[in-house]
């Protein structure tokens, strides 16, 4: 069954953005056991994602839902 008026490609950017931001916390945890610094964990995940660094930075700060009380 196809809707007139759905976009099915941003219901699955929606649905990428939060799996990949998991990806990125669980990277960034794994780097802390490097000897790199902060800006050299953020280009090297976000050359991996293909994103800016603010976005980087917004996934390592946001606080995921079951997380929040």
């Amino acid at each position: 069954m196809k809707a007139k008026h759905s976009n099915y490609q941003r219901i699955a950017d929606k649905i990428d953005a939060p799996i990949r931001d998991i990806e990125i916390r669980a990277m960034w945890d794994g780097l802390t056991y490097t000897d790199m610094k902060y800006k050299e964990k953020i280009d090297v995940i976000s050359k991996k994602y293909y994103v800016s660094d603010k976005v980087v930075e917004h996934a390592l700060n946001e606080i995921p839902k079951t997380e929040q009380v």
